[in-house]
Formats: C-alpha cells, structure tokens, sequence
C-alpha cells in the first residue's frame, strides 16, 4: 500500500479522472440512508460511511487504472479497510494541524480553486464535445451537470484543501527524520547478518525466494549461502511418447519405494523392496531416450573437446529458454546440496559427475530431456559490498521507511489521547 503523503496527493487526481471518465460508483453493501451514519466518532467528530466511500471508490478507480482486478472481492475488502482506515486517519491529521503550527495559505487555498475550476473545465468540455455549436442552453446544462457530478463524487474545493492540509500535516510529523549513508550501511549490515544466519538453517527460503521471490513482491536475497555451485546445460528434448513413459516408470517406483517405507502404529514395520521390474523398465527407458539423442550428444562433446566453448554449445543445441537468459546465461543455475527445487537427476548430476570448473557431464536423462551439465563456477558466499549508486537508493527507500514509522508512531500517538467510539454494526 501507499504512504498516506502519496495517498492524499493522489486523491484530487483521481477524483477528477473519475468525473472526466463518467464517474464511479462505490462498491458499498449499504442504502444511501447509512452512508450518512457515523462509522466512528473522534473526540466528538463523527466520520461517516460516506466519506469512507468516497475514499474507497477513488482508490478502485486507481487500482483499476494500474491493472488490478477490482472485481475480486478480496482486493475490494483490502481497499475498504484501507479506506477506513486513511478516513480515520485524516481526521485526527485535521485534528492535530493547529498543535503542529499547520494551516492553510492564501496561495494553497487559491490553488486548491484553480483545481478546482480546471477539472470542472475539463469536464465540462467533455460533455459539449459530442455537440456541434453548442448553445448558451447547452453550455448552462454541461454546466449543472458537470457540478451535480462533483457534488455525487464529493469533489469541492474544500475537498482539495483537506486533501493540502493533511499532507502538510504529514510533512510536519516528519520532517525532522533523517537517514543517513552510515545508517543505509548499517541496515544493510544487519540485513546480511539476518539472511547468513536464516539461510545456513533453510536454505529452502532462500531459493524459493531467489526463484519467486519478485513474483510476490519479496526483495531478492543480498546473501548468497555456502556451497553453491554455478551449473550451465544443453537440453536435448525428446518425444513425447518416450517422456511419458518415462515419467510413468518413475511415478511407480516412486510409489513403491513409499509403500517400503509404510509405517504401522508408532513402529515401522519390513522395508519393502521396490520391484526388480520397476528398476528394469527405468533402466530401459533411459537407455532408449539416451539412444534417441547419441548422434547429438556425440557431436556436441566432439565439439567440446575441440575447443568449442559451452557457452556457444548451449546456443546451437540447448532448448531451455532459461538458458537464454540472465544470470543463468553468465553463471549458470544455482545449485546446492539442500536444493528442493530442481530435477532429482539434474542436481545429482551437478554433484557427483561434477569435480572442478570446467568439468563437463556425460548425457543425463530428467523429466523435461537430457541434460548435458557444465560447472561453470563457484558462487561466492556472503555478500556484494553495496556501490555508491545502490547507497544512493537504499538512501531514499530508508528514508521513506523511518518517515512511515515515525509517522505511525505519531498516529499511535494521536489515537491513545483520543476519545474513540465506533458504531455498532
């Protein structure tokens, strides 16, 4: 979620996309007669349903236009509890100005009426477009209208003064927070610290947050663990037809390797063997894909070994796009010892063919082909020394960090002195 500094900036914005898109309607359960009820009162000043729904609607609005789904009813209840809470919020912001020496210029509040007046403008002309010399009648009604509008969406000029004032409000309550390039080095030490003694006890987290880790929004990890070795392939596919019975024969031994370690009450009982046939049929198969693709694997190790670098082997033979790719086209996949999160065949392969960089592996049948796996490097443990221009951005997203907690420090603040009442549901 956004800073309320950036929340309160944006309103005015999006209030008058809204206008100039039609208007919105809030996503609100409630009749029109219970917008009008108090949510809550603080210290004797009632914010009511209304508000909230106006907040809540702008914010739809935003997200909508930044590609979020807001027709799930999930994100809807997020934006409404957000919504409750930034009304909340403002409130006791307007509440504490006047301690904070925070008011209004006669400039702001100017400005605030030239907003004002340039989206009723705007949104004025979006209804006369459609109109071929538009009358003084017609000018009048695109005029009504165009207010009936703000005054439904609650975009006034006072409207645009609250929205100024809390975000002076905010500038006051942190103004004072700084950061420093000693306290970005010191973060970031303590980061490292953190990540060397997680990942020593999970490496699990650490590649899983290396691999999906931006797909949920996560940082990628600063700390790289011991042991992990840069692997580079060629993935030679095969038919269909031979992957599938492939990964048939490996599903039953897997299966009867599971019922050999059955338990029965608190003892196990007998390890049962998997099936000499099973062992066959996985032998056989491997054997025939590994037949499918000899004539290209012996030309790519004739190559090899004459000279030709693995490197420009991958872009002539391999098939995995990831191989297409950075940081896997520089150093390879990262494997360790713990990884979960590769073909069994594959990190096996990676470890017991694989002695020194350089070393090349024989053909390796897996779930996706067969590989041919190259030990590109070694990963070094620990991690990078920070450059000036990544202090330089860790500078400002520390600073945004300390201005958040100060000012939620300060509304902890605000909320303890307050007389707080919510309205029964």
């Amino acid at each position: 979620m956004m800073n309320k500094k950036t929340l309160n900036a944006l309103m005015a914005l999006l209030v008058a996309l809204t206008m100039l898109l039609g208007g919105l309607t809030a996503a609100m359960a409630e009749g029109e007669a219970d917008l009008d009820a108090a949510f809550v009162t603080i210290n004797g000043v009632a914010v009511t349903r209304r508000e909230i729904s106006a907040v809540f609607a702008n914010m739809m609005n935003f997200y909508a236009s930044v590609g979020y789904d807001v027709t799930d009813e999930s994100m809807q209840q997020e934006l409404y509890s957000y919504a409750m809470e930034n009304a909340v919020q403002s409130e006791l912001m307007r509440q504490n100005a006047e301690s904070l020496g925070v008011t209004l210029t006669e400039e702001e509040k100017a400005q605030a009426q030239a907003e004002f007046d340039a989206a009723v403008a705007d949104y004025e002309s979006s209804l006369l477009s459609g109109i071929e010399n538009p009358t003084d009648e017609d000018k009048q009604k695109a005029r009504e209208d165009t207010l009936a509008v703000a005054a439904e969406q609650g975009f006034t000029v006072e409207y645009l003064q609250d929205n100024t004032l809390i975000g002076k409000v905010y500038d006051a309550v942190v103004k004072d927070v700084t950061a420093t390039e000693e306290d970005v080095r010191s973060d970031y030490a303590s980061t490292v610290a953190k990540e060397k003694e997680t990942y020593a006890n999970d490496f699990a987290s650490y590649e899983m947050i290396l691999n999906y880790g931006e797909m949920f929004g996560m940082e990628a990890p600063v700390y790289v663990p011991a042991g992990m070795r840069g692997i580079k392939h060629i993935l030679l596919p095969v038919s269909e037809e031979l992957k599938a019975a492939y990964m048939d024969a490996q599903a039953a031994l897997e299966e009867a390797l599971d019922e050999g370690e059955a338990t029965e009450g608190a003892e196990a009982v007998e390890t049962k063997e998997p099936s000499n046939e099973g062992v066959k049929d996985i032998a056989a198969i491997e054997a025939e894909i590994l037949a499918s693709v000899q004539p290209t694997v012996d030309e790519i190790i004739a190559k090899f070994n004459a000279g030709t670098s693995f490197d420009d082997l991958v872009k002539e033979y391999g098939t995995d796009p990831g191989m297409q790719q950075e940081p896997q086209m520089s150093e390879g996949y990262r494997l360790h010892l713990d990884s979960q999160m590769f073909d069994p065949a594959f990190k096996a392969a990676a470890f017991d063919q694989l002695e020194k960089i350089g070393d090349i592996s024989n053909p390796v049948v897996g779930q996706s082909g067969v590989h041919i796996l190259f030990y590109a490097t070694d990963i070094p443990e620990g991690a990078p020394e920070l450059t000036e221009e990544e202090v330089a951005a860790r500078l400002s997203e520390l600073l945004y960090v300390k201005q958040e907690e100060a000012f939620m420090a300060k509304m902890t603040e605000w909320m303890e002195a307050s007389d707080i009442v919510y309205a029964e549901e």
